[in-house]
Order: structure tokens, then C-alpha cells, then sequence
């Protein structure tokens, strides 16, 4: 993440990523080449899908369904760290991997009355899905949004 962040934030190709998807028309008239920019960037985000998909691949079996289970805490990442911003995501991603690891690993049984209760590992998706419906209710622009306001 922090090479990610460096060819962002400090290269010529960062600042082009991040004035093209900004305003594509004005990134042109600026003389970015815009074909260009948006081809590097397909190819980059490939890249680190790949590189997920093998890290994920290392935990075990590989079947036609193995990221299945990680649509809905990706998408509750997504719509946490906020779709304007490059690094919001990085901060969504702490904020639900550690309310799925408190779920799951806290014990519930005080509460209800019972020596030992704890939440399925299975449950941790509805964490996910409880975070992404309150923040799409009360902040649906996520964490971390982008200053720039499209006209």
C-alpha cells in the first residue's frame, strides 16, 4: 500500500491518474494523454487484483467460488472509506476487519445469561452488512470523501 501510495502521491503518473479522474476533458486540454493514464490504470488495478487473488488462493483451495464470500465486506469497504478518496478504503478496511474479529472473538454469554456464547464465524458478514446500512443512512458519502464537486 505504501508503494501504491508513493506512485500516487509522488509521480508524474499519480498526479495524471488522480487529474484524470477528476475531469477528463480538462486532463486533455492540459496535454495528459488521457488514453494513456486510463490504460495504466486498468492495468495496475489488474495487477493487484492478481496479486489479491494469489494471496487469497495461499490460504487453501482454489475453486471457481473462492472470493464469493468476500463481496459483501469489500463492498462495505468500498462505500466506508468513501468512492472519492484513493486511501479511504485502506482506513474502511481496518474499520470493518476489526468489528468482524470483535464479534466474533467477544463473549456474549454475560449479556444473556449464560456462562459461554459466541457469535458464529459465519455471522461476520452481518457486521459488514449492519456497518454498510448505517453508513448508508447517516453518512453515505463515507469516511473520507473528495473535495472536488462535480458541476
Amino acid at each position: 500500500m505504501e508503494a501504491f501510495a508513493a506512485i500516487l502521491f509522488w509521480t508524474r503518473l499519480g498526479r495524471e491518474m488522480r487529474a484524470t479522474s477528476t475531469n477528463i476533458e480538462l486532463s486533455a486540454a492540459s496535454g495528459i494523454d488521457t488514453r494513456k493514464v486510463i490504460n495504466t490504470t486498468v492495468f495496475l488495478s489488474g495487477v493487484l487484483a492478481a496479486l489479491g487473488g494469489m494471496t487469497l488462493a495461499m490460504r487453501g483451495s482454489v475453486s471457481i467460488d473462492l472470493g464469493t464470500q468476500l463481496l459483501l465486506p469489500v463492498f462495505a469497504v468500498a462505500i466506508l472509506g468513501g468512492l472519492g478518496n484513493a486511501l479511504g478504503p485502506i482506513a474502511g478496511a481496518l474499520v470493518i476487519s476489526a468489528a468482524e474479529t470483535v464479534v466474533t472473538n467477544t463473549n456474549f454469554g454475560p449479556f444473556v445469561g449464560q456462562d459461554f456464547l459466541f457469535m458464529p464465524a459465519n455471522y461476520a458478514q452481518t457486521v459488514s452488512f449492519a456497518i454498510l446500512i448505517l453508513f448508508l443512512l447517516f453518512r453515505p458519502s463515507g469516511l473520507f470523501t473528495s473535495g472536488v464537486s462535480r458541476v
